[in-house]
């Protein structure tokens, strides 16, 4: 049971992690690639706030995990 609990933890951390580190870049690719219309900046601006909450869920989750004392074997 504690092994499951682990396993999900840690794969919300990395996908967490994963999003927070690849949204801006994202977000630069919007800016300069994407044409000057409102849907680009809405779009740009929405991600860059859900890369912030993802950030935040990963450096959470990677506390607890942290907090997790490793079994021998």
């Amino acid at each position: 049971m504690l092994e499951s609990l682990i396993v999900v933890g840690m794969t919300v951390h990395l996908l967490a992690v994963n999003l927070a580190c690849a949204g801006p870049l994202v977000c630069i690719w919007l800016h300069f690639f994407g044409t000057d219309d409102d849907l680009c900046h809405r779009l740009g601006k929405s991600l860059a706030w859900f890369s912030l909450a993802a950030f935040v869920l990963g450096m959470v989750t990677g506390g607890v995990l942290m907090l997790v004392v490793p079994t021998p074997g």
